[in-house]
């Protein structure tokens, strides 16, 4: 419950007994490889990170971390609360035993877990081709839909298949596939 949750705004009293990590920043490289340093650093040597990207390759993000071998994605699908799907995705120095861990964390909270072997090779991969089979109504598309226009994005996330996902300063930035008739309702936030 609500009453459950707490708020800390200091990331190192917000770590200090944390078991298992979930970061879910806005898709920026440079974000990613600073946080995850920055997380490497203040944390217990046995806790496992996790990241939520959708872009980039676990051994891109972790080069400044200390101990890569704890970091993994853990790319959840959108929308998570609808789709219990975790794709998992090791870097070049990921341990077979994070990634272990990591999927078997997964499926006790209830996911269904995908272990792609390859950066960049999995469940975006595998959309990409699903996207060419689909019918002539669907359409590929870009949009930077503002924060207020929540509806939009909710709408495309009901409707379309999402490969690529980032909150920018000026909206959220989608990268889909949807049918024609819902792109062209939505045209004015196509990029």
């Amino acid at each position: 419950t609500r009453d459950n949750l707490t708020f800390e705004p200091d990331l190192a009293l917000a770590l200090a007994d944390a078991q298992f990590v979930q970061e879910s920043a806005p898709e920026s490289l440079e974000l990613k490889i600073d946080l995850l340093a920055n997380l490497d650093s203040l944390l217990a040597a046995d806790v496992v990170v996790s990241s939520s990207t959708s872009g980039y390759g676990m051994t891109d993000m972790a080069i400044k971390c200390a101990d890569p071998s704890r970091f993994v994605v853990g790319h959840p699908f959108n929308p998570p609360y609808l789709i219990p799907l975790v794709e998992v995705v090791g870097g070049v120095h990921t341990s077979a035993e994070t990634v272990t861990w990591t999927e078997e964390f997964f499926t006790l909270i209830g996911k269904s877990v995908i272990i792609s072997a390859l950066e960049g090779k999995g469940i975006g991969k595998l959309l990409e081709a699903v996207s060419a089979a689909l019918p002539a109504t669907q359409r590929k598309a870009e949009l930077l839909i503002p924060y207020a226009a929540a509806a939009a994005a909710a709408e495309i996330r009901r409707d379309g298949i999402i490969y690529r996902e980032e909150y920018r300063e000026d909206g959220l930035y989608l990268s889909v596939s949807a049918d024609f008739r819902l792109l062209e309702r939505l045209k004015e936030y196509l990029v």
